[in-house]
Formats: C-alpha cells, sequence, structure tokens
C-alpha cells in the first residue's frame, strides 16, 4: 500500500519551512509521496496571489525533489465533505495522512466532518513558532477521534512564515526562508511588491 502525504494550504509563497516539512515528512512517516494542495480561496484570509502562479512557484521549489508533487482540486477550500472523497478516488490504495502545522491542528477538532477525516487519515504534524513537542502531543490527546497514525516533527525552519515573507518585501528587505528561485519568479511577475518597497530598493 502506498503512502501518500496530503500537504493542503495557501502558499502564498511556498517557502523553505514548506519544503523541509515534506522532505522530513517523507522520511519521519515513511511516505511514498508528498502532493502540496493549494487552495484556491483559503479560509479567513483576504486577498491571496492567483491559484496559477502559486501552483508555478511550487512546480519551481519542488523540480529537484521527484517525491513532490502538486495537486489542484476544483474545491475552493479543502473539506472533509467534499476534497477527501476527490483524494480517495484519486488514490484508491493508498493510505493518506495529512501534513499539517500545530497552528492548524490547534482548531482542527471544529472543521465540520472532523471525525470522518479522522477515522480514515494519518497526522504528520510539525511544530511551529515556539512551541515544542510536549504541545504537539497535547493537542493530539484532544482531538475527538483517534487518528490510524500520527507522527511529529519540529521543522527546521520553524519560524518561517509566508506573512513574514510578504511584509518584507513589501516594505524592501530581504525575506527570510525564500527560496531563490521562488523569489526570482515573484520579482519577474511583481507579486508582493509595493511601490514603496520599490522606492526603499532604488
Amino acid at each position: 500500500m502506498k503512502r501518500i502525504g496530503i500537504f493542503a494550504g495557501t502558499f502564498d509563497p511556498v517557502h523553505k519551512g514548506h519544503i523541509s516539512f515534506a522532505l522530513q515528512s517523507l522520511e519521519t512517516a515513511g511516505l511514498d509521496e508528498v502532493v502540496f494542495v493549494p487552495e484556491p480561496r483559503p479560509r479567513y484570509k483576504g486577498d491571496v496571489t492567483h491559484q496559477s502562479h502559486r501552483i508555478a512557484m511550487i512546480n519551481l521549489a519542488i523540480k529537484a525533489y521527484p517525491k513532490l508533487g502538486v495537486l489542484e482540486l476544483p474545491d475552493k477550500q479543502f473539506t472533509v465533505g467534499t476534497s477527501l472523497p476527490r483524494l480517495i478516488q484519486k488514490y484508491p490504495d493508498a493510505q493518506l495522512l495529512m501534513l499539517i502545522g500545530t497552528d492548524v491542528l490547534s482548531h482542527i477538532s471544529v472543521w465540520p466532518n472532523v471525525k470522518a477525516l479522522l477515522k480514515k487519515v494519518g497526522l504528520v504534524v510539525a511544530v511551529r513558532g515556539e512551541k515544542d513537542e510536549r504541545h504537539a502531543f497535547q493537542l493530539l490527546a484532544n482531538l475527538p477521534v483517534e487518528p490510524p497514525e500520527t507522527h511529529v516533527l519540529v521543522s527546521n525552519f520553524k519560524a518561517v512564515a509566508a506573512r513574514d515573507i510578504r511584509d518584507a518585501i513589501r516594505s524592501g528587505d530581504k525575506p527570510n526562508g525564500m527560496l531563490e528561485s521562488v523569489n526570482q519568479y515573484a520579482k519577474k511577475n511583481w507579486i508582493y511588491e509595493s511601490v514603496a518597497g520599490s522606492a526603499n530598493k532604488s
């Protein structure tokens, strides 16, 4: 049985933390592949970069890693009710595991139909921010259903955040954790740039 990691998110932009988490998950959870699933219109987020640009940046970021891929779903957001059945149909003979950070794990219990998700899908959890592994295990213990399997790892780039990267570029500062290939694409297509930031760099 194949083991497929599902990494859903905004990826605006994809950065070193995302790629590192995916690569660590391959080893920690014994995955055959990790698939990035960018959401066209993520919940609780305002304007996001167009889906085509975010997918192009992901493809650049994963180019050197044959076990990383990208998948477009027709759903506006990842949902248990619609997205999970599509994934099961695409990977009918695979064990699916979701890659999530402790920030997402902290509120996953309020997702609609979360019990159906947790009964079928394992979790690979990355410790983010100032938290430690104990925090991740506490969150896992409070889930309404115990997943088929769980794995906890500490991200090599736990402090890197897409929001900080966007803010740095708009301010004309060097973005921490941004991949060079993604940075070049963003510059070429004037993504994240601002008039103020451009003036600061001139």
